[in-house]
């Protein structure tokens, strides 16, 4: 009897998904592939609404790293309305399609749906836009035979390139492993982990009057909701721009062949328990890392 109840509960969640994917049929969303693709060979800027971007459009949505407000929400409701050709606008796969995730991501993302579907709907509701799997392409999925293409292509956007990160103080994009190792050189502006749309005004000033813009340079941002406001406005400033989000961990997870999302002890995974206490990186490791802050906010 359980079984019977459990495949019963799962196809009605199953027809309900398809329901509420349906009153997305106007939406129109990029694979991860075609993301990368349009980044690398159209030198595009990405700024992307993840499943809590979507949530902080509410000002009263709070995370276990950002608190909503209405100066945050504002913001992130003009940027997902924008519609130029360089800047992409990244959303969920998932919203409209789920039928290639793993059983635990699917399970998830059609609760997370039913529960927000309405607000979506105000702001998604039409139109082409970006994946926002173009960071996260391995460790919600069933199969993963897209997964290396997609690194690929993002080694190939970072190779030769200037490179300016801005991130959390736990986030450690690509140290200690080989996903920047084509740049040409990297930087590093590191912010709080938690709540740092409070400093926005801080970073933006420090860009604006310390990184030089050329055609090599590229802004990789990964530091929650924040990266997504920073992103589209050094967009307006003439940067290109990645709102990189959680591929280093994916890359991470990616090379070790993991099933599920794990801790990883040398960077802060804020999907896993336990996954602020981070180590202290090993010496030969660290020399490089802290020789490439140029900031800490």
């Amino acid at each position: 009897m359980p079984n019977l109840l459990s495949e019963a509960n799962y196809l009605l969640s199953t027809i309900y998904a398809k329901f509420l994917s349906s009153l997305f049929l106007e939406v129109e969303i990029q694979t991860p592939v075609e993301t990368a693709n349009d980044i690398l060979h159209n030198n595009k800027s990405l700024v992307r609404f993840g499943d809590g971007e979507l949530e902080w459009l509410d000002e009263n949505h709070v995370a276990n790293f950002q608190v909503g407000n209405k100066d945050l929400a504002n913001d992130l409701r003009t940027i997902i309305q924008r519609k130029e050709d360089k800047l992409l606008i990244g959303v969920p796969n998932a919203i409209v399609q789920q039928s290639n995730l793993s059983l635990t991501e699917k399970k998830w993302w059609r609760k997370w749906l039913a529960r927000n579907v309405m607000n979506i709907r105000l702001y998604v509701n039409h139109g082409s836009f970006a994946s926002t799997n173009f960071s996260r392409p391995y460790i919600m999925y069933k199969y993963h035979e897209y997964s290396d293409d997609v690194f690929q292509i993002i080694k190939k956007i970072f190779n030769k390139k200037e490179i300016v990160i801005i991130e959390g103080d736990q986030t450690r994009f690509g140290v200690g492993n080989d996903i920047l190792n084509g740049a040409q050189n990297v930087q590093r502006i590191i912010c709080p982990s938690r709540n740092a749309y409070s400093k926005k005004k801080e970073i933006l000033n420090f860009v604006r009057t310390s990184i030089s813009n050329s055609s090599d340079t590229l802004v990789l941002l990964s530091l929650g909701p924040t990266a997504t406001v920073l992103g589209s406005i050094l967009f307006d400033d003439g940067f290109q721009v990645i709102d990189i989000g959680h591929a280093d961990l994916e890359y991470e997870w990616f090379c070790r062949q993991d099933e599920v999302k794990t801790n990883l002890k040398y960077k802060g995974v804020n999907e896993v328990d336990g996954g602020y206490v981070v180590e202290d990186l090993p010496n030969h490791i660290k020399e490089k890392y802290e020789s490439e802050i140029i900031k800490v906010i």
